[in-house]
């Protein structure tokens, strides 16, 4: 989500599986188990943490579904802790029209893994400097950056079909706080956000990104990360935002361009101005 390191959660946010485990275990009580996971979260209200916490879940639910192609790829990655890491941005790239087996045939051909302590850790780095390179957050009306996090499958069993989607939901309204909030202290480096169209959205990026690496002072998102990993692509989709907010408003450009033509038509068709004539005139 927001570490150049793969995604070794601890404590409570390692412990999603554990706790989805057992909510299978006790059959019939879907309800009251939501409301569990709920209560074992309620201290994990940054955003850090949220996102972190459901990336891995969302890791979790699809870990099956790209076993069997990572096993053809690259045998005995599945069996290693981090496995859940690679299979989100197995779906991350997925989403995005890349397709798994040539992602990760191109991550292999990126070099060996001697002497590499995780060969799984060394699959997510190269996944996700693979992933900056060609995704791009394409949807700039998704409620969440798509650096942060990318929406739950459409299509998902119990628990994980109330489970992930409330997780996103709680990512997008912890981000709409943090927007509010800057916009009503105000925060001195909202200076640095545009008025235009895209205002709203540069906004969101830069309290994630802020709220994420952590930054700090007036400059909205500081500079540009030196490493490139994911706070980079965090960095750039941010920065994209906050260009695009810069742009006029394309409701006064539209109206600019309506009047141009306007006046354009009226001078090639308008009859031209009446004679002044002191004797008696002809009226159709």
């Amino acid at each position: 989500m927001a570490d150049d390191r793969p995604d070794h959660l601890p404590d409570m946010a390692g412990a999603t599986r554990d706790v989805l485990a057992k909510i299978i275990e006790r059959s019939g009580v879907e309800p009251a188990a939501h409301e569990a996971i709920r209560a074992a979260m309620a201290t994990a209200g940054d955003l850090h943490r949220l996102a972190v916490e459901y990336e891995h879940a969302l890791g979790v639910h699809v870990a099956a579904r790209y076993r069997t192609t990572a096993e053809t790829v690259h045998a005995g990655i599945t069996a290693d802790p981090a496995w859940p890491s690679v299979a989100q941005r197995l779906h991350r790239a997925e989403a995005a029209g890349i397709t798994i087996t040539d992602l990760l045939q191109r991550a292999e051909q990126m070099g060996d893994y001697t002497d590499a302590r995780s060969q799984t850790s060394v699959l997510v780095f190269r996944l996700d400097r693979l992933l900056a390179r060609t995704t791009r957050d394409t949807d700039t009306n998704a409620p969440v950056p798509g650096w942060l996090a990318v929406p739950p499958p459409t299509a998902a069993e119990q628990p994980w079909n109330s489970y992930l989607p409330a997780r996103y939901a709680e990512i997008d309204q912890r981000i709409t706080t943090l927007a509010r909030d800057a916009e009503q202290q105000p925060a001195g480096w909202l200076a640095g956000i545009g008025a235009g169209d895209a205002r709203r959205q540069a906004i969101r990026h830069t309290v994630a990104y802020r709220a994420v690496f952590p930054i700090t002072g007036d400059d909205p998102i500081g500079p540009a990360p030196e490493r490139r990993g994911r706070q980079h692509e965090a960095w750039t989709a941010a920065h994209h935002a906050i260009t695009a907010s810069h742009h006029p408003p394309t409701g006064a450009s539209a109206a600019t361009r309506l009047l141009d033509q306007l006046a354009a038509h009226r001078t090639n068709t308008d009859d031209p101005p009446t004679e002044q004539r002191t004797g008696p005139t002809r009226h159709l």
